[in-house]
């Protein structure tokens, strides 16, 4: 914690590790390299991500580097690392001390509280790699944020992935990649989802006949709707209000069109 280290005056050696390591600078300027001459500017707010084996270089740049770091290892690292979400570089982890509830916890010897630092050490990886993989979609795919509004606010309509890719201004295969980097479902499947939450906020807030719903959703046909309802959430329109009735005595309230209460869910 807060560890501080000051300037070289010759660049250090390059270096590797044998651990996995995250250092988040917290005050002063530093640097990061890597073969075979990618360098980065590092500020506060910024993190180190070192993995095994990597020739790297970081530290000081011309006045101090106050870290915060984690160091590592371990078979779920390993498996974070394959799948991508642990790769060396810089990556964005804002001002607030991050690191330094895990670092607490870690120093406490007792099971829970390693149990617990470990936990929270793998939350932490989540939480980064899905923030900056939506930052770096935004800078690049303006227009993604704005489609996925669209979705929502018009939840009648039927896209297309051509028509959803136009919108977007990229070709329907990279429309693909990039919509299934940022949401984690394939377009129509989100499309699906969107009308099945609103199916689901009609049909619990509303006594509307379920033949209504379904036209309002853009389904011409209610058995259609019916049959892709039941697919995604276990039950039926019918019974999904049926239940809900009799377990909460209430109608159920929300002003977001993108929230559905709690029903089965079954994976397509």
């Amino acid at each position: 914690r807060k560890s501080t280290s000051r300037p070289y005056h010759i660049r250090p050696q390059q270096r590797y590790f044998e651990f996995y390591c995250i250092s988040h600078i917290i005050d002063g300027d530093g640097f990061f390299w890597e073969p075979p001459d990618k360098e980065i500017m590092m500020t506060p707010g910024l993190a180190a991500v070192v993995t095994p084996g990597q020739i790297h270089c970081y530290g000081a740049y011309k006045n101090f580097y106050c870290e915060d770091t984690i160091c590592f290892v371990g078979p779920l690292a390993d498996a974070l690392f394959r799948n991508g979400l642990l790769k060396s570089g810089v990556l964005e982890i804002g001002r607030a001390r991050r690191l330094l509830p895990i670092i607490e916890l870690a120093e406490d010897p007792s099971i829970s509280a390693q149990l617990n630092a470990n936990l929270e050490l793998q939350k932490l990886i989540f939480q980064l790699y899905e923030e900056n993989l939506q930052r770096h979609n935004l800078e690049r795919y303006p227009q993604l944020p704005l489609l996925l509004q669209e979705i929502k606010s018009n939840f009648h309509k039927w896209w297309t992935v051509d028509e959803m890719a136009e919108f977007c201004s990229l070709s329907s295969a990279q429309f693909r990649r990039v919509f299934v980097e940022h949401t984690g479902l394939m377009p129509k499947n989100y499309v699906d989802r969107i009308k099945t939450h609103n199916a689901i906020r009609l049909l619990t807030n509303t006594d509307d006949p379920i033949e209504y719903i379904a036209r309002r959703l853009g389904y011409t046909d209610p058995f259609h709707f019916s049959k892709r309802f039941k697919q995604i959430t276990g039950v039926s329109p019918s019974l999904c209000r049926e239940q809900f009735r009799r377990s909460n005595g209430e109608l159920w309230h929300s002003e977001e069109t993108d929230l559905m209460p709690p029903v089965p869910s079954q994976s397509r």
